[in-house]
């Protein structure tokens, strides 16, 4: 299912703004731009961000159709760092932002994983109105240290959020960032590569499309917990 074209203004105005977000070790704008070009093509929709940052504006101004009237989306913010998230969130008050504690670690998910082992885990309930995600972004929680929680509950929530959304005439766009790190590239190949989506690969990111159409089609590759709301 094609996504509509963005129009010349839109594409301006969201291409400034990623710009404006790039910073070392984070998205560059080719990738900020890869993702926000499908949130502003679907908008207004549901949208689920693992990890707040400065970013978090890019994601917010996506999710509106264009004009001073537009209608906005709902976004969702999930962040287990609890002091990062009052930054952000006194910075953005209007944000929705969701303080998780996920139990993991690199080290623990890497075994698990090599063991065959997988978790099996609800999605996160989309907001009101929606009944299903539109569009999920994981870049977060962090995942490069061995005592870190990693990015495995996210990815398999992503994958039950995809099953969650079958039948309902609605492709799920999935985004992973950091799928060049081991655990994040085995990971999301072991959860959402189960679920017949079609990937493509740029820079650091992936992007899992799964179409409506293609819910129990092989995927192909381009290349190879506790929550409380803190919104404001």
């Amino acid at each position: 299912m094609a996504l509509p074209h963005l129009t010349a203004h839109r594409e301006a105005a969201l291409s400034a703004l990623a710009t404006a977000c790039v910073s070392p070790n984070q998205m560059t704008s080719t990738e900020y731009m890869s993702i926000a070009r499908v949130i502003a093509a679907r908008a207004p929709c549901a949208v689920l961000v693992y990890g707040v940052g400065n970013d978090s504006r890019l994601w917010l101004a996506a999710n509106a159709t264009e004009g001073d009237g537009g209608a906005a989306g709902v976004t969702v913010f999930h962040e287990d760092v609890a002091s990062w998230a009052a930054q952000i969130s006194a910075a953005y008050p209007a944000m929705r932002i969701v303080q998780r504690t996920y139990g993991t670690t690199v080290d623990g998910s890497t075994a698990a994983l090599a063991s065959g082992a997988r978790l099996a885990l609800p999605p996160p309930a989309p907001p009101s109105p929606y009944t299903t995600w539109d569009v999920i972004i994981i870049d977060g929680p962090r995942g490069y240290l061995g005592t870190q929680p990693g990015r495995e509950v996210p990815h398999a929530e992503a994958a039950a959020a995809v099953e969650a959304a079958k039948g309902s005439a609605k492709r799920v766009d999935v985004f992973v960032h950091d799928a060049d790190r081991a655990l994040e590239h085995a990971s999301m190949h072991a959860y959402l590569g189960e679920r017949g989506g079609v990937l493509a690969t740029y820079e650091r990111s992936a992007h899992w499309c799964f179409p409506v159409e293609s819910t129990t089609s092989t995927s192909t590759t381009t290349s190879t917990s506790t929550s409380t709301s803190t919104s404001g």
